[in-house]
């Protein structure tokens, strides 16, 4: 014969059961919304990514490593323009020695997210008076024509 305080703790167990399944799920919830903006913000406008979020650092990172490789330089980069639609992102920096002492040509580049990665797919000259460099009055619209499906919304001055 079963006692009612023992039906009682068996009902209490299995609603504190229930209710911490239910916490848990909202957790994850809670936290897979915070990580995943590129979900969230994927054909909607250009946005800038968060300080903290999964696609901040990345994005640099992949730049950074493309100048380590291009020109043998560590460097930290002072960002001015960021910003990122459908697996693209347009960046614009004013890249600087570890300790800030030496200060280097501004570089921007386009970027693409494939296969989970971002992938530097251009850094664009500056020299003055080049008609093929960042600067000139139709430098994006042949961007696009070399890269088809580069939102424009991405870039500044656009």
């Amino acid at each position: 014969m079963k006692s009612l305080l023992h039906v009682d703790l068996q009902s209490l167990r299995s609603a504190v059961v229930r209710y911490a399944q239910i916490v848990l799920v909202c957790a994850a919830m809670c936290m897979a919304g915070s990580y995943l903006p590129t979900l969230a913000n994927a054909g909607q406008q250009a946005w800038t990514p968060p300080a903290g979020s999964s696609e901040r650092k990345p994005i640099v990172n992949a730049l950074r490593q493309e100048v380590k490789a291009l020109q043998g330089l560590d460097v930290q980069f002072v960002i001015t323009h960021r910003k990122v639609k459908d697996n693209w992102a347009w960046i614009q920096t004013r890249p600087q020695s570890s300790d800030g002492e030496n200060r280097y040509e501004d570089i921007a580049a386009l970027l693409r997210k494939t296969n989970g990665a971002w992938r530097v797919c251009e850094i664009p000259c500056t020299e003055p008076d080049n008609p093929d460099c960042l600067g000139e009055p139709d430098f994006f619209k042949r961007l696009q024509g070399r890269f088809p499906g580069v939102p424009r919304e991405i870039f500044s001055g656009f």
